[in-house]
């Protein structure tokens, strides 16, 4: 696998403008919902992609087949993902990205049982 094959935020460069938009219309709807819930108080503590996947990969991005046909993947994000996590970041939200296994779906569970277990033991929720 390699690391960075494709310059930090170039995904922008790949996407047309309907998906721009539509990447910051998902942005800043979850902005709003998180700012205008009162009780109880919504926020968004993850984002969950599909590892493996050109677009929506979180740790694992297919990139191409080689010559035996098989996927090469490396470790970075899909381009969708990459570009949503930007819009985030943008409208001052940050949220996990967390990669879902396909061929291991448990893991998710258990990495989402521990952003619970973190929640709980920091209190990142109390008052909502």
């Amino acid at each position: 696998m390699t690391r960075n094959f494709r310059s930090s935020g170039s995904s922008l460069l790949f996407l047309n403008a309907d998906s721009k938009a539509f990447l910051r219309a998902v942005a800043k709807g979850l902005k709003a919902i998180t700012r205008l819930s009162k009780k109880p108080k919504i926020r968004v503590l993850a984002v969950i992609g599909v590892n493996r996947s050109p677009t929506c990969g979180v740790e694992l991005t297919s990139i191409r087949r080689n010559s035996e046909g098989n996927f090469e993947y490396v470790e970075t994000r899909g381009l969708f993902m990459e570009a949503l996590e930007r819009e985030l970041n943008r409208t001052g939200l940050k949220a996990l990205m967390i990669g879902l296994d396909l061929k291991r779906p448990k893991t998710l569970l258990k990495r989402i049982e521990t952003i619970e277990i973190h929640i709980g033991q920091t209190g990142i929720l109390r008052g909502t």
